[in-house]
């Protein structure tokens, strides 16, 4: 039977103790997608100029409240979408110590 590896220790012919790495040693950082958030912004701003357009053409009482509250989603989704297009420096990097969404994280 196999022996079990020891803790701190890789499985395998090399019994070697895992060596932790630099912070920097390996680390890969993805920036923004500012191309693909300037499209999701155009469609937002698209979207919300027809939901204007057709306020202002005429849309009956219940089409109005639909189209009023469509316009106010859209209008959150271009904000955040704008937010994020205005970001500097890496969203995610990914390295040894695992993947991080710097969005989120204090690292």
């Amino acid at each position: 039977m196999p022996a079990r590896p020891v803790a701190g220790e890789r499985p395998g012919p090399s019994r070697r103790p895992v060596r932790e790495p630099a912070p920097d040693e390996g680390r890969i950082d993805m920036p923004v997608a500012r191309w693909r958030l300037t499209g999701l912004l155009a469609d937002a701003v698209a979207f919300i100029a027809g939901i204007a357009f057709a306020l202002v053409s005429g849309a009956g009482v219940i089409g109005a409240s639909v189209l009023v509250f469509g316009g106010a989603f859209l209008g959150l989704g271009a904000l955040a979408i704008l937010h994020d297009l205005l970001r500097h420096g890496p969203v995610v990097s990914v390295s040894a110590h695992g993947i991080f969404d710097r969005r989120l994280s204090t690292d």
